[in-house]
């Protein structure tokens, strides 16, 4: 679309832009857009509904195509983080894994923090878990 049709338009694209909107009481229906989306220098926009269109205001810039304009445009992506908190891998890159090292096959792979319940004695010391071996990785004594 290629122009802003009503106020619940205008209202809709300034949420998406995180721009603050507020539906004015007045003679004629309005809503005011803080900041201006086209000059962004503090003014506030309004953006007027005459029963055929929305007409764009503002006092600092004055450019009323460009507030439409702004306000239709996709809003910026943010930008990629560089530092990922989970690193994703091709299905290529998992098939070319070594096979895991069990503890407990198939529950506990080795450098895994796994969460455990039962006396700590029986748990830690015994050569079975849940009819599987155990390869310890620790020395119990």
């Amino acid at each position: 679309m290629n122009r802003l049709v009503d106020l619940n338009h205008v209202l809709e694209r300034a949420r998406v832009h995180g721009i603050n909107a507020t539906r004015l009481e007045a003679k004629t229906p309005t809503v005011s857009l803080h900041p201006c989306p086209a000059c962004l220098n503090g003014y506030d926009a309004l953006c007027e509904y005459d029963g055929f269109g929305v007409i764009p205001l503002c006092r600092g810039c004055e450019d009323g195509p460009a507030i439409a304009a702004a306000l239709l445009a996709d809003p910026p992506k943010p930008p990629a983080s560089s530092e990922s908190t989970f690193r994703l891998y091709t299905p290529g890159e998992l098939l070319a894994m070594p096979a895991p090292v069990w503890l407990v096959e198939p529950f506990v792979r080795e450098a895994a923090l796994p969460s455990c319940s039962g006396s700590s004695v029986s748990t830690s010391c015994s050569r079975q878990q849940h009819g599987q071996p155990i390869r310890p990785a620790w020395r119990c004594t």
